[in-house]
């Protein structure tokens, strides 16, 4: 089980698998270890439709972005050693 301290996460991504927005991200100091697939957080944004029957109406539309492989990232895991996370943003 893994201690609160491991549970926000610095590594570097591995692979990117853009259509299920999701990537694995190795972790050089936890002895290379690699995650399993990680959902990558999306932004949503709201958009104004006029064309709907004359109404302005509003829905959640979310601006992807993917992480490229080899960049860093900052990760925040479930509790549990290796249990599921989200990588939520690159590290410049």
């Amino acid at each position: 089980m893994a201690e609160p301290k491991n549970m926000i996460r610095v590594g570097k991504v591995s692979a990117v698998d853009a259509n299920a927005k999701k990537a694995r991200v190795y972790y050089p100091g936890m002895k290379n270890m690699v995650s399993d697939w990680l959902p990558v957080i999306q932004w949503p944004t709201m958009e104004t439709d006029w064309a709907m029957t004359g109404a302005n109406r509003h829905w959640h539309k979310y601006w992807g972005w993917m992480p490229n492989v080899n960049d860093k990232v900052l990760v925040i895991m479930e509790y549990g050693f290796n249990s599921g996370g989200y990588i939520l943003g690159v590290i410049t």
